[in-house]
């Protein structure tokens, strides 16, 4: 489906979920993906905006959607943590889903996985959920994009993954990395 539309047409993308969330709701202490559970209708109003100024393609909530969140919100047990990080990717792929729902527009909804160290983990997450489009956000290097890539293409391989990468104003990332060799790495990368 998304490898079709992107053949004939260039793909708008949703902004950024967190600075927008900020902006219309800002409270001491809560990130946007908590917001999946907490306030719903806010998370799927921000995702019908996007629709609304033209954007096709929507990526869940889920930047920051990782144990070191679960953390960051006092759940200790590892158990726990992995229940908690699954119950905010369901929530968030739900809430996507419905924004991108009756359109008279196809929509994309991308599974969005921001630098974590539990991809594997994160990706079965989305599996379970239907995803078919992931979405890595900003990234400063391809090693664990390709690796998790190869991982999702063996468990879907009608998968289609994209990746964004983070540069300074110099054309580097934190690893030192510029962004024209990144490029060409990505383009070796078989996935």
């Amino acid at each position: 489906m998304i490898r079709e539309y992107l053949k004939e047409h260039i793909l708008i993308t949703d902004g950024a979920m967190g600075t927008y969330y900020d902006r219309k709701k800002s409270e001491n202490g809560r990130i946007a993906e908590e917001a999946n559970l907490l306030e719903p209708e806010l998370i799927t109003r921000i995702h019908e905006e996007y629709l609304e100024q033209g954007a096709r393609l929507i990526r869940t909530n889920t930047f920051a959607a990782n144990h070191a969140m679960a953390l960051g919100r006092g759940v200790r047990d590892r158990r726990e943590q992995d229940a908690y990080v699954k119950h905010v990717i369901r929530a968030a792929w739900k809430l996507a889903q419905k924004a991108a729902e009756n359109r008279p527009e196809e929509i994309f909804v991308a599974a969005d996985i921001g630098p974590a160290a539990e991809y594997r983990f994160l990706a079965d997450c989305f599996l379970e959920c239907g995803a078919q489009i992931f979405n890595f956000e900003t990234f400063s290097d391809i090693k664990y994009v390709a690796k998790t890539a190869r991982y999702i293409k063996e468990k879907c391989p009608e998968a289609f993954v994209m990746v964004s990468f983070a540069a300074n104003r110099n054309g580097y990332t934190t690893q030192g990395i510029s962004i024209s060799r990144l490029f060409a790495e990505a383009a070796q990368t078989p996935a």
